[in-house]
């Protein structure tokens, strides 16, 4: 009789951990890629891909020296990339003793704000590459 508990919970056992190692939410796609502007690598900045049904929730990523990775969900995309750049000989001194450089948005809207920029992820890793032109 004793056996057959311990057989019993060791099978129960089992069970829950089996059913709390598995992976849990939708399955994620790897994205990566080279964002530029102008013809030069962008050294900092973010990439959002946002859902298109608006549905499902947007994934971003950082980009550092010109290149991004993380993970989405699967589906149409609205792609928005952001990067900032210092603004010469302007700096916020509004806290008493900081000094602190004032910066830019110089990406155009239409990458971001007003993005014209979309993307398909499938659910095989994939790389996109954005060459954004000045305007």
């Amino acid at each position: 009789m004793k056996n057959k508990r311990i057989a019993l919970l060791s099978v129960a056992l089992l069970t829950l951990a089996s059913i709390g190692c598995g992976s849990s939410g939708p399955a994620m796609s790897q994205v990566s890629g080279k964002v530029s502007y102008g013809g030069e690598p962008v050294t900092a900045g973010h990439v959002v891909f946002r859902a298109k049904d608006g549905k499902t929730v947007s994934s971003a990523g950082p980009i550092v020296d010109g290149v991004f990775e993380f993970e989405s969900l699967p589906g149409e995309k609205t792609v928005m990339i952001t990067a900032t750049r210092p603004v010469p000989g302007k700096f916020d001194e509004s806290n008493p003793g900081e000094k602190v450089q004032i910066t830019e948005q110089f990406i155009p809207e239409n990458y971001n704000a007003k993005s014209e920029l979309s993307v398909v992820v499938t659910e095989a890793d994939e790389t996109f590459d954005f060459d954004l032109q000045s305007s």
